[in-house]
């Protein structure tokens, strides 16, 4: 046997991929299928109209950046796809079949439904269901000899193609037999069902459906990935699909495309009674020489490529291990139902992390710690292939206590609650942070798909109807009397969503319901689209708030990031009520655009964050003192207070705010026009463990007291941590003079320690976008030891 296939892509003409193949096994028959629910269904067609209206409507699978103007790469932007495989991300469209009056004429959609034609629904809803038959010249391969069978060239990156009418007909007149022609049709559920190469006599007796075939070509000419016609550059074979060689002029063999189609003509009796007829309007010549009526379908590749070529090198068993099936309900976004105008009572006042603001400037509501400097990135990457999933229980002693991996078709309400509005109605509008997004219900915001919670930031000024549905949502939530309520409807632009687990799911170490555990493991895997003004964040509020306003009683960030999302921050909130609240946090270097795994531990008196399986971040305890380690200041708190409370989970988009450098409204707009922004997010998964020691502790934070906006009735909403990484204070150097002077200077973002109980030696702000340590005249900052120190000590 001969070792597996390796494909390599090499340059040719106009720099365009050829695949070279070297040898690889197949085994019998060999094939794969990708089933895929409509993704949209629209007036476009990227190949035959790129970027204007097309004469006629498709019905779309696979990725949710479909339009008339996709291209190849844009459809690999997209942030999910209705095909159940998730590497998949490729677009296929056939026209949408209607039933008419039999004497219904027109080449236009316009003209068929001015005719009273009416589409027919496809079975469930549902839009194809696609081969990839590994079929050679040779035949259907049914052994391991490479030489006997020949090979096969997965599609190239940028291929797509159009099974046009032409091509249809001459192969329909080539085909010896009916097995043989590109389309058949198959009346599922009555009568013998055999393929016939027009529409069934009685449609409505197809109790299964009316099943349209059809069989892309599968010969390419080894340079083009597309032609003029989006069809020169292949060839159906020879002779029959299976034992018929290529021609020469194109004798690269692909994956063979099968496609079908399901209709439910079961629900259009009716019209059958009267005398319709089937037909696909928009097409010059609609029925083949025979009479019967013309199919045809796309194909644009969105694979993963190095997926595809996997696929096609080891799929040779069918079911095929490699190919994962999911579902899916991946929507194009202006496809996603809009819900009702109105809202369920709103939820009990939230609690957030507010961004100290510079000194200089009048404090606004509570926000949360510095920004990351704002380098935008507008669009999407692609992601990498996504990293195995943890098993769900057994993890080194850890038992599962709850998890979301998102593999429902929609979101689980029993474990989440969705937030709504602009924050005004808990006392801080702007959610504390000067936010710009006004958080929905709907599920254009928040939705689960390709086994992901996505969570979508949309520019709604951008279609003037989708505008106004909006605000009148907005508007629906108002009290009949709240004018100011009304009048914030008629400016807000910008929607998203934030989800939480309250009153569903809450815990902490060693508290009811989780008293035997002893750690507490929450893990969460997930990725951005990068953009001006984004600030993702999933974070934990206390539940029951004991021990005061926020920060009083505490806030945990598991992980925030903003703009270019090209680092991860963790943080804690503690101390006081606003204004005496302070925070600890760190930032990692992690490119968060690209599937991330953050898993944070937490015991009674100590925590530590990783990123991708590497520690960043650890924070213990101050046991009541208030120099060594987090506290608060509520009279009589146990010593691990705030941290010893039941906390629930947060997930949410926000957009602009004090975290993302307060980009302005114009930027953040003008991100979104570029196209929507997205958190997505794999699994969340909270474990515990009993009785096992902790690790040893790192350096404790030392308090941070973060000059804050005035206080709310109402804690504040917004999940934000501070993004400058601060060091880890050991033993720091006392100077009061220092602490004051900082203080008196009016340096953004705070000073280390109270001048009451002992300065921290050094300070960390931000100037000219870096962000820095400043020590006295007469000091350095040392890094290794994370203090103020001589400079002799300091290694520069």
């Amino acid at each position: 046997m001969k070792a597996k296939c390796v494909i390599t892509p090499s340059l040719w003409a106009k720099a365009l991929v050829m695949l070279v193949i070297t040898c690889g096994p197949r085994f019998a028959w060999a094939f794969f299928t990708v089933d895929c629910g409509i993704v949209t269904i629209e007036r476009s067609d990227p190949l035959v109209s790129p970027g204007a209206v097309s004469a006629h409507t498709h019905v779309v699978a696979g990725s949710d950046t479909f339009g008339p103007s996709a291209t190849n790469a844009i459809l690999r932007q997209g942030s999910c796809t209705s095909c159940d495989v998730k590497e998949d991300k490729s677009a296929y469209w056939t026209p949408q079949l209607y039933v008419a009056p039999s004497g219904a004429k027109g080449q236009l959609q316009e003209d068929i439904e001015a005719q009273g034609g009416v589409p027919v629904p496809l079975v469930n809803g549902n839009a194809f269901i696609i081969y990839y038959k590994l079929i050679t010249d040779k035949g259907e391969r049914q052994d391991n000899d490479d030489e006997k069978w020949g090979e096969i060239v997965p599609f190239p990156k940028d291929f797509r193609v159009l099974v046009s009418e032409s091509m249809i007909k001459e192969k329909t007149k080539s085909a010896g037999t009916l097995f043989n022609h590109p389309v058949t049709y198959k009346c599922l559920g009555f009568g013998d069902q055999r393929d016939t190469e027009d529409f069934p006599s009685n449609p409505e007796l197809c109790t299964g459906g009316l099943r349209t075939q059809l069989t892309f070509p599968s010969c390419w000419d080894g340079q083009n990935s597309d032609s003029a016609d989006h069809g020169s550059h292949v060839s159906y074979p020879t002779g029959s699909w299976a034992g018929s060689p290529c021609p020469a002029s194109h004798p690269i063999r692909l994956p063979t495309l099968f496609i079908e189609v399901i209709y439910k003509t079961t629900d259009i009796k009716e019209e059958f009674a009267k005398g319709w007829k089937l037909m696909f309007p928009g097409m010059p010549n609609q029925f083949l020489d025979s009479g019967g009526p013309l199919f045809h379908a796309d194909f644009m590749n969105g694979w993963q490529q190095d997926f595809l070529i996997k696929a096609v090198n080891e799929c040779g068993i069918t079911p095929c291990p490699l190919i994962q099936k999911r579902s899916s309900s991946c929507k194009k976004l202006d496809q996603s139902p809009s819900p009702p105008a109105t809202s369920p009572p709103p939820p009990p006042p939230p609690a957030t992390s507010p961004p100290p603001p510079p000194a200089t400037s009048p404090p606004p509501p509570p926000a949360t710690s510095p920004p990351p400097p704002p380098t935008p990135s507008p669009s999407p990457s692609p992601s990498p292939e996504p990293i195995p999933p943890e098993p769900p229980s057994g993890d080194d002693g850890f038992t599962l206590l709850w998890a979301d991996e998102f593999d429902s078709n929609s979101l689980d309400k029993s474990k989440w609650t969705p937030m709504e509005g602009d924050g005004c109605e808990y006392g801080i509008c702007g959610w504390g942070n000067g936010e710009f997004q006004y958080y929905t219900n709907m599920e254009r915001n928040a939705f689960v798909s390709d086994g992901r919670l996505v969570i979508r930031s949309i520019n709604e000024a951008q279609d003037p109807k989708a505008l106004e549905s909006f605000r009148s949502y907005c508007k629906g939530r108002c009290q009949v009397t709240d004018q100011a309520c009304t009048s914030r409807c008629d400016s807000i632009k910008i929607s998203s969503a934030r989800l939480r687990t309250k009153g569903k799911f809450e815990v902490s170490p060693k508290n009811a319901p989780y008293q035997d555990m002893d750690i507490i493991k929450i893990q969460t895997r997930f990725r951005v689209t990068p953009g001006a003004g984004q600030w993702p964040a999933i974070w934990m509020l206390p539940s029951a708030n004991e021990y005061g306003g926020w920060a009083a009683s505490g806030e945990i960030d598991i992980m925030e990031a903003a703009n270019s999302m090209d680092s991860s921050t963790s943080a804690i909130h503690y101390g006081g009520p606003w204004p005496q609240n302070v925070f600890y946090s760190k930032r990692a270097s992690a490119d968060v655009s690209q599937w991330t795994t953050i898993t944070y531990y937490w015991e009674e008196d100590f925590m530590r964050w990783e990123v991708n399986g590497n520690e960043y971040m650890t924070a213990q305890s101050g046991q009541g003192r208030t120099r060594e380690g987090w506290y608060t200041t509520a009279a009589n708190a146990p010593p691990n207070a705030p941290f010893d409370e039941n906390f629930h989970l947060l997930v949410n988009l926000a957009v602009g705010g004090g975290y993302t450098g307060n980009v302005a409204l114009d930027t953040a707009l003008q991100a979104l026009n570029e196209g929507s922004k997205q958190l997505e997010v794999d699994y969340i998964r909270v474990s515990g463990k009993t009785a096992v020691p902790s690790p040893s502790p790192s350096p404790s934070p030392s308090p941070s007291p973060s000059p804050s906006p005035s206080p709310s009735p109402s804690p504040s909403p917004s999940p934000n941590p501070s993004p400058n990484p601060s060091p880890n204070p050991i033993d720091p150097l006392d100077s009061c003079s220092f602490c004051s002077n900082i203080r008196q200077q009016g340096k953004p973002y705070g000073y280390y320690g109270d001048p009451s109980t002992g300065c921290r030696g050094y300070y960390t702000c931000k100037q000219r976008g870096a962000w820095y340590n400043e020590c006295p005249p007469d000091l350095l900052f040392n890094e290794a030891s994370a203090v103020c120190d001589q400079p002799e000590n300091v290694d520069c």
